[in-house]
């Protein structure tokens, strides 16, 4: 959140520009008893650049080739299935818990510190499943060390075409994705806020370099309005907010 501090404080004229996540411009301050920023109020939302699903994946020693299956031995054994994440409240965590709470199941959440940590434990069948990045889950399906089930959000994924969304494998609702936005101080004039989105918008479509990048990891591309960015906003805000609270995560 260094990078919103410094933004909130930048003079308004364009010149300052923050790029961040969902992780880190929604769901951080969402942890905090004081939050620290306003994620929508304090910022002029410009764009969001773009977008990645991401996947459900379990150790191959799990005997569940697709998510109903996944879920009817997490219901055999209720406790007993752990999912891992990359810490407390991150968004991997709160995918978990939006699986379990939209599938009926239940499941241990156990936090680790990093990606590289989560993926061992899960390779060593410390854990039995987790969401990750299907940039992530790629490399490990294809050498056989992970099976991917599904991927959140509306789409498949272009890296793994062949792996449903969870809506298509019966449980609507788990809609934890990570996006990347670009947001200027508040009070930047509109016209220069929609200079910036014009522009922006641009080489997301035109610039082949930032497109391949952004195949090459998994992210599709976005540049919508400044408009419906920021309504975007309030709405996933507001689901965060309340998927926070019925998990039971205390707040910093």
């Amino acid at each position: 959140m260094i990078g919103e501090s410094f933004v909130m404080r930048a003079k308004p004229d364009g010149l300052t520009i923050l790029i961040a996540s969902n992780s880190s411009h929604l769901i951080a301050p969402l942890l905090q008893a004081k939050r620290p920023f306003d994620p929508v109020a304090d910022f002029e939302p410009i764009t969001m650049l773009g977008s990645y699903p991401l996947a459900l994946k379990v150790n191959p020693a799990v005997p569940a080739r697709n998510v109903q299956e996944l879920i009817d031995l997490a219901r055999k054994t209720p406790g007993k299935f752990n999912f891992g994440s990359v810490g407390t409240g991150s968004v991997t965590h709160l995918a978990g818990e939006q699986f379990k709470h939209a599938a009926g199941i239940d499941i241990t959440h156990v936090p680790y510190k990093g990606t590289a940590a989560l993926a061992t434990a899960l390779i060593a069948g410390q854990i039995e499943m987790q969401f990750d990045s299907v940039g992530s889950t790629k490399p490990l399906v294809d050498a056989g060390r992970a099976r991917a089930l599904a991927v959140t959000g509306d789409t498949r994924s272009a890296l793994l075409p062949d792996v449903p969304t969870l809506a298509e494998a019966g449980i609507p609702g788990v809609n934890a994705i990570v996006w990347v936005g670009a947001f200027a101080p508040k009070g930047t004039p509109p016209s220069i806020v929609a200079k910036l989105q014009q522009e922006m918008v641009k080489a997301l479509r035109e610039d082949a370099d930032v497109r391949r990048v952004f195949a090459d990891n998994g992210m599709d591309v976005v540049g919508n309005d400044s408009r419906t960015f920021a309504q975007s906003l309030q709405r996933e805000q507001k689901g965060w907010a309340d998927m926070i609270g019925t998990a039971g995560i205390d707040l910093q």
